[in-house]
Parts: structure tokens; C-alpha cells; sequence
């Protein structure tokens, strides 16, 4: 001791083990995680040094996976409608995975792939899919309901067209102001011959047939076309003016 005397210490020593961890984590794409100081979100192998509580090395080898996000592109049968018709939605998807479909008051069953829905008002429907590991996404469609009525005040036909190649009135189509489900357009010659039918409403009368101009004539038409619930019918004549 200080004054010469002889001083006895008894030590006991503990020497703590170096604590390894080895750490295989897996993070959906755009998160991260964060280790000590130490923060990632890219794959790959890592090891970080750190401090333990008892202030000695803590080495952590962290093997990383980032999973991919869901890729679903959500679709639905009749994107434009008439009020208070039922349409089906559905994910356009090669994977299994959960859905939850907003908003869930206008489905028949939010959590399936594949719900039916009755609108009244143009609406957008969100669904979330996700994976078995949690990680998830969002894809939107929109439904319109047209305002107007179903009925043939809201389907025009002509009563003449002239398809001279000048672009201008040169086919004849059905115009409609309301979606129609289905049609069918029949378009016969003054001997009964049916010369043009066409169940696609984009798709017109060129005046040809049997693959030549046909002569400038009064030629009947019949229609037939389906808007929501109801059936539209329209005959009469068009003149076809050369």
C-alpha cells in the first residue's frame, strides 16, 4: 500500500464472448431495414461491427432479400355503363394473391380476385393485392355512368351518306349517345340482297359490295342494339348518293 504495508486483491475476471449474429431478413421492395446505425434496402450480404450493452464487439452478418412488389393490373368488363347496371371486375394477374377491393359497400365480396359490383354513379375502385409475405400494391379502375337515358332519342341514324373519298360523310355508322352492349346493323339492296351487316358499332357501310362500289340507290336498314336492359330498334331507308 502507500505506507509499505502488503495489499492483497482478489480478481475475478470475466471475458465476454464476442457475440456473432447471423441475420437473413426479407423486405418488400421500397422498404428498408435498419441494423445498429446502419440502414439498407438493396440485396445482398452484409456484416457491421457494433457495441454491445456490455461495450464489446457485437459483429452481425445480415443477409438481405428485397421481394418484388405484386404486378396486377385491375380491369373491369363495361367501363362505361347506364345508371344502376351490375359490371365484373377482375385483376389481370399470373400470381396468387389476397385482394381487398375498395369501396367494399359497392362489391358483392371485397376480399375476392373477381367481385360484382351494381353502380349508380361514377365511381373508382381500388384493390390491394398481397403477397404471402405482405408485401403489396394498389391498382385503380374507373367505371362512368352515362347520364343519359337508354332509348333511340339517343341513337342517330342517318338518312344519306356519300362515299366519294372525301372523308367526309363517306361511311355509314350507327351514332350513338348512349353504350350499347350489343348491336347489329342489316343493310339490303331494293331486291332483298343483303349487301352490308356489321354487329360493331365502330364499324361502317363503305358503300361497297362483293368488293366493288355499289350504284347510288335508297337502300332499307334494320337495327337492332342493347342498352342496359333495354332493346332499341330502328328501320327505315338510306340514300346513298354518288
Amino acid at each position: 500500500s502507500s505506507f509499505g504495508c502488503d495489499s492483497v486483491v482478489h480478481l475475478t475476471l470475466t471475458v465476454t464472448p464476442r457475440i456473432i449474429s447471423n441475420l437473413e431478413r426479407t423486405i418488400c421492395e421500397g422498404s428498408s431495414l435498419t441494423v445498429g446505425t446502419h440502414v439498407y434496402s438493396t440485396g445482398g450480404t452484409y456484416s457491421d461491427t457494433l457495441v454491445s450493452s456490455f461495450g464489446c464487439d457485437s459483429v452481425v452478418h445480415l443477409t438481405l432479400t428485397v421481394k418484388m412488389l405484386p404486378v396486377i393490373d385491375a380491369i373491369v368488363d363495361k367501363p362505361e355503363i347506364m345508371k344502376g347496371e351490375t359490371v365484373q371486375l377482375d385483376i389481370n394477374s399470373n400470381e396468387i394473391y389476397t385482394y381487398h377491393w375498395q369501396p367494399e359497400n359497392l362489391v358483392s365480396n371485397a376480399d375476392i380476385q373477381n367481385p360484382m359490383a351494381t353502380v349508380e354513379n361514377s365511381v373508382w375502385f381500388y384493390v390491394l393485392a398481397t403477397d404471402q409475405i405482405g408485401c403489396g400494391s394498389v391498382d385503380s379502375v374507373f367505371v362512368q355512368v352515362n347520364s343519359l337515358e337508354c332509348g333511340e332519342d339517343n341513337v342517330y341514324i342517318a338518312n344519306a351518306f356519300t362515299p366519294n373519298g372525301d372523308k367526309y360523310n363517306d361511311l355509314f355508322l350507327i351514332q350513338s349517345l348512349v353504350p350499347l352492349q350489343e348491336m347489329a346493323l342489316l343493310i339490303y339492296n331494293r331486291w332483298g340482297e343483303l349487301v352490308f351487316e356489321s354487329t360493331d358499332q365502330s364499324i361502317g357501310w363503305d358503300g361497297n359490295y362483293k368488293g366493288m362500289p355499289a350504284v347510288g340507290d335508297s337502300f332499307a336498314y334494320y337495327f337492332r342494339g342493347i342498352c342496359g336492359s333495354i332493346i332499341i330498334v330502328k328501320k327505315g331507308n338510306i340514300l346513298m348518293i354518288r
